[in-house]
């Protein structure tokens, strides 16, 4: 009868509600009806509360009326509208509905729909479900409840939770009945310390430091250690002295004295307690320079104590505060260190001691911190919860730590993008947190550092840069993926390998590994001269820099210089290689050209020295500058050996001014059409070999030729003498200056060597206005000011300036009178340097002739040609017969023809010993194959991660590929020799 006629009146009412109790059983075990001491009824409800089974009476079981009755005097007000969780059997809704004015409203919330059907069937509530004040929010619905709460949410509405209703909510509502219990507890804690949290703002604000908010943003991507005091805390607070400088290690204050006493200093630490006892965790530490981040409503006194470094921060909106400046404190000093780590910009960030729960029944890593005589265990009291732990066990907590479980894994909820790791090894479980000890926590970060950088990887012989040692995850992790490559590590304090040893002693035998070249504190020059060392044209995009995640923002500059350095390098190497791909086929065609010329000449660089020992040498380039002073020239050419390229000839000669050596380099034609139309015969031309045919045959003067290290076989067939070694530099104006110190002269004087574009000019009585390229760089020049350049002029200059630091016996003088500041060299004007260096007369031209007139050529070692040619036709056969057998073992390893392989192998090696004993023939398909082999070693390189079989398939393409090239070449070589025959 009593629930037909109470679902009838709420039909009318609360039709929604009415529906949802259809579907509801009308009994349910785990509800007993029991009747009271004076006859009335109380439910006895069996719950389990996510641990074990309990039992609850809803009402008392004497008098639950009277019992209802001082429930809600104890809650009336002057309120316009009241909150309430929990129907039960209506006893207490009844009588605040008594009690309440009549224009007030009262909500009841109720999530345990079972329970409400139940007290429909038990009681009549015909008139209070009839009353207009009533407003039923029942539902087994969390997320309706939960949104009906925020609609009816209310500044001046009173909150009131029955007690027995919210301890028995369903254990899958467990969130929802934490916000009732946290929220009542929060109203009772703020009003408890109302007096004096006001009492320590107004004093806090007299400390004059600056606001936490100028730390915001500044550690981003650095990983944070968030220290809490937990039991747990006193697991692995040694590991954290190794984390010093390489993680930033932020501390609540409670855990400061337990981290000093194991040798571990924090960079920060936190209060934000407003009692006075709070004190007690600094006390004895007051001097230290240890950054203090107070709340503006912290312990004053604490505050006004403690001498250090400090900043305030505020979690609520203030006049004289900035908006971005507010954090959220959470409620404890965890969760406002948390919030402070977040904000700082730290990713990832770490828990330890962070319990939550009294683990081992203990409540701090320094349970005797407030009383020294307190016994460390904790005793189980009825209002503690009960929580799964880590491992499995139960835990006991309270509902405080609950409440900043929950906060902490809404935090991490609401960062997606940082990572979070509970490294307690004890304690509650934070969810959306990695858990792991903290070894395995610090270990995992290391890696995640160099993850990315380790997949592309892709090749064994590749070049890794590891800029700092960290702890040795990263290099260890390296070593497991890439155990062929060439590591190097940079440490720039030297003290952090110390460091790294003592916490993991493997790595003192790691860094002696053959692969890895350690660099402990050493100069930028010398980490990028050993650096150059590994880089070359095979493993030029093999390159891979690596930052430990230990190295802080103090080595941007290092790291920035370090990347410089290897994009130099491969800059260079690409200039090397894009000259290689347009020049090799000119290059190999002068040489075959240049070589009867040569023979007919037999003048090589040993003609030249100390030609001019201690006489001034003046290096004539085509910068802009030159027309500016080369007029100076003209009056001083007997006091001066006057060195041109074939650039600088038309300026010189037009004013009047004739060079005494013209050097050049360069293969192409231009530098032929370039003095074709000037009388040049009486001065000698010094030309690599390699350098332009129709501009050696053109020339009528005395011709010397200059050998690289690869041509110098040819040099020594022809005319029997050891070759002199130069350096080329990469221009006419480099080698120009290695003729002038083979000759011994000294200064050695620069002219027109801008290096730079100067009004808008590459060279000198050129196209002005010309368009400066996009990728032009900027760099000093002569007065310290900003010009624009090339990174090819940038090769020059440091080649020039590498000469210059070698050569210390001899003076280097730039007297471009602009362009790029060249380091070594002296800056002087070109008159200047004519009155002070080049007084004397000594007529250059007359030693010239002299030189040459007394030359005594041997004839006893002239070769034919034809005698070269026979040892290239036994070359290429050897050659060819390796390239079928390099074929069918390549078909042997794909298992498509039976070979006898030892007999093959030993054939092989018996045919390259021939082709090795051939050093001419070598010499000459050195640049025709140049190119191919470029292009072999990047194509065959070894691959990561190979499995023997690919290796052994990888090797063979390798050889046949090789084999190819050679025979490629040596056929050219043959063809060229038949018709120069």
């Amino acid at each position: 009868m009593n629930l037909d006629n109470n679902l009838s009146v709420l039909k009318s009412k609360n039709e929604q509600l009415h529906n949802e109790l259809i579907g509801v059983a009308n009994h349910n075990s785990s509800y007993q009806l029991i009747e009271t001491k004076n006859k009335q009824l109380t439910v006895k409800l069996i719950y389990n509360d996510g641990l074990t089974e309990k039992e609850q009476l809803i009402h008392s079981k004497y008098n639950p009326i009277q019992e209802a009755e001082k429930f809600a005097n104890a809650y009336v007000s002057n309120k316009k509208s009241y909150i309430l969780y929990g129907f039960g059997l209506g006893y207490h809704v009844e009588a605040l509905l008594n009690a309440i004015d009549v224009n007030s409203i009262l909500y009841v919330i109720d999530l345990d729909i079972q329970l409400f059907k139940i007290a429909l069937l038990a009681r009549d509530f015909t008139k209070i479900l009839s009353d207009d004040r009533l407003n039923l929010l029942v539902s087994s619905n969390e997320k309706k409840v939960a949104n009906d709460i925020k609609r009816i949410l209310d500044e001046d509405a009173e909150f009131i939770t029955y007690t027995p209703s919210v301890n028995t909510i369903p254990s899958k509502f467990s969130y929802f009945k934490f916000i009732l219990e946290d929220w009542k507890m929060q109203q009772t804690v703020t009003d408890k310390w109302t007096g004096m949290l006001h009492e320590n703002s107004l004093l806090n604000k007299e400390v004059d430091c600056p606001n936490a908010g100028v730390l915001f943003g500044s550690y981003q991507d650095v990983p944070m250690v968030l220290v809490s005091a937990g039991p747990s805390l006193n697991k692995n607070k040694h590991l954290l002295k190794f984390l010093k400088g390489k993680f930033l290690i932020f501390a609540v204050g409670s855990a400061l004295k337990p981290l000093l006493k194991s040798g571990v200093k924090p960079d920060y630490f936190c209060i934000i307690d407003p009692k006075p006892s709070i004190y007690k965790q600094i006390e004895g530490y007051e001097s230290l320079d240890i950054p203090l981040i107070f709340l503006d409503t912290a312990s004053s006194s604490t505050v006004l104590k403690y001498q250090g470094p400090k900043y305030k921060v505020y979690n609520k909106a203030k006049n004289h505060v900035e908006e971005q400046y507010i954090i959220h404190t959470g409620g404890s000093v965890a969760t406002a260190v948390l919030d402070l780590g977040i904000k700082f910009g730290c990713n990832p960030i770490i828990f330890t001691g962070q319990d939550l729960a009294y683990t081992n029944n203990e409540h701090h890593a320094d349970g005797k911190m407030y009383n020294p005589n307190a016994n460390e265990k904790i005793k189980e009291l009825p209002n503690m919860r009960r929580i799964e732990g880590q491992n499995g066990e139960v835990l006991n907590t309270t509902l405080g730590l609950l409440s900043f479980k929950y906060w902490i894994e809404n935090k991490i909820k609401a960062n997606p993008s940082i990572s979070f790791y509970n490294a307690t090894e004890g304690g509650a479980i934070i969810e959306g947190a990695k858990h792991s000890t903290l070894l395995q926590t610090i270990e995992q970060i290391y890696i995640n550092n160099i993850e990315q950088c380790m997949q592309k990887i892709q090749r064994a012989d590749s070049v890794i840069i590891l800029l700092g040692i960290g702890l040795g995850f990263e290099l260890t992790h390296i070593l497991q993926h890439s155990p062929n490559s060439n590591i190097i590590i940079i440490e720039p304090v030297k003290d952090n390998i110390k460091i790294a040893i003592e916490f993991n002693q493997q790595i003192e035998k790691l860094i002696s590994n053959k692969n890895i070249t350690f660099l402990a504190n050493k100069d930028i020059r010398e980490i990028e001269k050993k650096i150059k060392e590994f880089i070359d044209i095979k493993n030029k995009n093999n390159i891979h820099l690596i930052r430990s995640i230990s190295i802080d923002e103090n080595y941007n500059n290092t790291l920035n210089e370090i990347e410089k350095t290897i994009n130099k390098n491969i800059k260079e190497i690409d200039m090397h290689l894009n000259t290689t791909e347009t020049l090799s086929e000119l290059i190999s065609n002068n040489i075959m050209q240049n070589l009867p010329e040569f023979k007919a000449s037999k003048h090589d660089l040993n003609i030249l020295l100390g030609a001019y020992k201690d006489k001034p040498a003046i290096i004539v380039s085509a910068g802009p500058s030159l027309e500016k002073n080369i007029q100076e020239l003209k009056n001083y050419r007997d006091n001066a050996v006057i060195i041109a390229g074939p650039r600088t000839v038309k300026p010189l000669i037009e004013n009047g001014i004739t060079p005494h050596i013209l050097c050049n380099m360069d293969p192409k034609d231009s530098m032929y059409e370039l003095v074709k139309d000037y009388s040049i015969s009486d001065i000698p031309l010094v030309t690599l070999m390699q350098g332009n045919h129709k501009l050696v045959a053109a020339h009528q003067g005395q011709k010397v030729f200059v050998f690289d290290e690869y041509l110098e076989p040819i040099k020594e067939l022809i005319n029997g003498d050891k070759p002199i070694s130069i350096n080329f530099g990469g221009s006419v104006a480099t080698f120009s200056l290695s003729v002038a110190a083979i000759m011994e002269c000294n200064p050695i004087i620069f002219i027109g060597q801008d290096l730079a574009y100067i009004s808008d000019k590459k060279h000198a009585f050129g196209n002005s206005n010309i368009e400066t390229p996009k990728d032009a760089i900027l760099a000093k020049d002569i007065n310290g000011e900003d010009v624009l350049t090339r990174e090819d002029w940038l090769y020059f200059k440091k080649n020039i300036e590498g000469h210059i630091s070698k050569a210390s016996n001899i003076k280097f003088i730039n007297a471009t009178e602009a362009g790029l500041y060249i380091e070594g060299a002296d800056h002087l004007s070109l008159k200047d340097t004519i009155q002070n260096y080049c007084k004397v007369e000594f007529y250059p031209e007359i030693i010239l002739k002299n030189i040459f007139i007394d030359e005594n050529i041997k004839d006893d070692k002239q070769i034919q040609i034809k005698q070269i040619l026979i040892k290239v036709q036994k070359v290429k056969k050897h050659i060819k017969e390796n390239h079928d057998l390099a074929e069918d073992i390549y078909k042997y390893i794909k298992h498509t023809k039976c070979l006898n392989i030892d007999k093959v192998l030993k054939k092989m090696d018996n045919n390259d010993k021939h082709i090795e004993n051939e050093p001419v023939v070598n010499a000459l398909i050195h640049y025709p194959i140049q190119l191919d082999y470029m292009h072999i070693t990047l194509s065959y390189s070894a691959k990561s991660q190979e499995t023997p079989e690919q290796e052994q398939i990888r090797i063979a393409r390798k050889n046949i590929a090789i084999y190819k090239a050679k025979l490629k070449a040596i056929e050219y070589v043959e063809s060229a020799l038949q018709q120069l025959k």
